[in-house]
């Protein structure tokens, strides 16, 4: 070990650990970030292209919904969306990863939080295809391209 190192073993591997847990959480959830972005982008295409006020209801239902998963400072203030729980995990690794030092009790704090949050997204996620499918049904009766979902 690098003799400048100032943690022990002991830290290193909660250390270790926390990020291997980080690490599974994040694969779970990269799906859902692609979707959740795709998702977003689609709706900015489709609200451009127009199409009256049935199909600008139906985005914004699927917007609003979307925004449940997002930082809420960002939905207020009009910024790009991004699935909160997967930005949180990237930044709580990048935390982790920064120092040779076992992680701080704040940090296996938030680590449980997390996780307790990710299952929740994980869960409301399923209702998100069904929200979809209603706004691809307004879009097609309006004649215009339905909402592409990868």
């Amino acid at each position: 070990m690098d003799p400048r190192v100032q943690a022990n073993e002991a830290e290193l591997t909660k250390q270790f650990e926390l990020s291997k847990r980080l690490q599974d959480l994040r694969a779970e959830l990269q799906p859902i970030g692609k979707s959740y972005e795709t998702l977003v982008g689609e709706l900015e295409k489709t609200r451009e292209r127009g199409g009256g006020a049935s199909v600008n209801q139906a985005i914004d239902d699927l917007r609003k919904k979307l925004e449940e998963f997002a930082n809420p400072s960002a939905v207020r203030s009009n910024e790009s969306l991004e699935l909160d729980v997967l930005k949180k995990g990237e930044k709580l690794f990048d935390d982790l990863q920064e120092v040779d030092a076992g992680p701080t009790p704040q940090q296996e704090i938030a680590l449980g939080d997390l996780q307790r949050e990710a299952r929740s997204v994980l869960e409301r996620w399923k209702a998100i295809p069904e929200k979809v499918a209603a706004a691809n049904a307004q879009l097609e009766a309006a004649g215009l391209e339905s909402i592409k979902v990868p």
